[in-house]
């Protein structure tokens, strides 16, 4: 569909609706069982160490096939794509609830669901944002993508007690219920117009072409763009400070007795990053790309730095929700770069190349937290990755424009 056909609202246009919708399906359920993963877990097997299995086993299968759906999204239909990966989601969610209703499933069983789940909810996710840009075109992307951090950081608070809530029920009940998220996220993509999502080049050719050649096609590709190359490294430094600086505060919490404080200052992250998320197409047009992504990063920083310092939990839930009121600006400021940058028939596989760098981040940061919070203490692990934060947000700024100015690409004005 040519860019100058789309409607010039999000409201008008009828495939995004419907990309809107699916998505919302597909995050909700993703995140009632991300919760209710552990839970389970630990109800049938009883020791921390198969819980951990569970989850790394989640974590795994998205990483390790992050960089083949990048691949598989620039060869195939995306919409094909991800309406079977929805309805493989159904079958293998489906069956592990049937089979925890009528018997407790093995550890290995439970382990190869959580692996093939998380892989194909990976390649969901880079398809879908591949197929954003040609749903919407270049001009409207920054106002899709900041309507799809409000929509996704408002499920990220919902999901989890709404997973909580079944779990109690039945065991069973959440992995149900992400398998009717999934048919109908399904069932609205199927309607979508099939021509946005078909790679529009000689897709015989690629077919052809060997998965690790193209795979290196998209790794050079990250690797030549250098806002494209900073950023990537950057957000990697960063997500393991996230999950690193969320562990060490959970479990510091937890350890004094304030578990509900604990979940609250959860959701303070993301309600804060809701409000982020409505001022992010202002907060990007009136900034610069690097001004935001630095931004963002100092303010995590000093955030986990004060928490260090200060005496009290609810300090705490405030100073944790703080850093997200500028993640969806620096979001946009990424997505859109690529999208102006990378032709259709490259962007899953940036975004695949993204998807595995990111995911490096998931058990590492609780890893080191870990082992570092048993060395020096819960405040001093919290302030050492205050200070990593910084070193990030110095060598972002420091090392490329030592070069050259980064310039994050921006469509053209209407």
């Amino acid at each position: 569909m040519a860019e100058d056909a789309k409607p010039e609202t999000l409201w008008r246009n009828r495939d995004y609706n419907l990309y809107w919708f699916a998505r919302a399906a597909s995050v909700l359920g993703s995140q009632a069982t991300y919760v209710a993963f552990p839970l389970f877990a630990l109800s049938l097997y009883g020791d921390l160490w198969r819980v951990s299995l569970v989850t790394v086993a989640t974590y795994a299968g998205g990483n390790i096939l992050s960089l083949h759906a990048g691949v598989l999204g620039d060869v195939v239909n995306r919409k094909h794509a991800m309406v079977l990966s929805d309805v493989a989601r159904v079958a293998f969610l489906g069956g592990l609830a049937a089979w925890t209703y009528t018997g407790t499933p093995p550890l290995i069983a439970t382990c190869a669901t959580a692996f093939t789940i998380g892989a194909l909810g990976t390649m969901f996710n880079v398809v879908a944002a591949a197929a954003l840009p040609d749903v919407v075109g270049l001009r409207l992307l920054p106002r899709a993508v900041a309507r799809n951090e409000s929509r996704d950081f408002t499920l990220s608070v919902l999901g989890p007690p709404v997973g909580a809530f079944l779990y109690l029920a039945d065991s069973f009940a959440p992995f149900a219920f992400n398998a009717v998220c999934c048919a109908a996220s399904a069932g609205l993509l199927g309607l979508l117009r099939a021509s946005p999502y078909a790679p529009r080049h000689d897709h015989r050719r690629k077919a052809r072409e060997p998965v690790g050649s193209m795979i290196r096609h998209g790794i050079r590709f990250v690797w030549n763009d250098r806002p494209i190359r900073y950023s990537t490294i950057y957000t990697t430094a960063m997500n393991t400070v996230l999950t690193a600086g969320t562990f060490t505060v959970v479990t510091y919490l937890g350890a004094g007795g304030y578990e509900t404080v604990a979940g609250y200052a959860l959701a303070a992250q993301a309600l804060v990053g809701f409000i982020g998320s409505v001022m992010a197409e202002t907060l990007f047009t009136r900034l610069s790309g690097t001004y935001l992504v630095a931004l963002q990063g100092f303010v995590w920083s000093i955030s986990l730095v004060l928490i260090g310092f200060v005496d009290g939990p609810w300090w705490i839930v405030g100073l944790m929700g703080l850093p997200w009121l500028l993640a969806s600006a620096m979001r946009l400021t990424v997505a859109t770069h690529i999208a102006v940058v990378t032709g259709p028939d490259l962007r899953a596989r940036v975004a695949g190349v993204r998807a595995f760098a990111g995911g490096l981040a998931g058990p590492l940061g609780p890893l080191l937290a870990g082992v570092l919070a048993g060395a020096v203490g819960y405040t001093h692990t919290v302030t050492v990755f205050g200070g990593v934060a910084a070193m990030a947000v110095l060598a972002f700024i420091v090392i490329p424009h030592s070069v050259k100015p980064l310039r994050f690409r921006r469509p053209a004005p209407m």
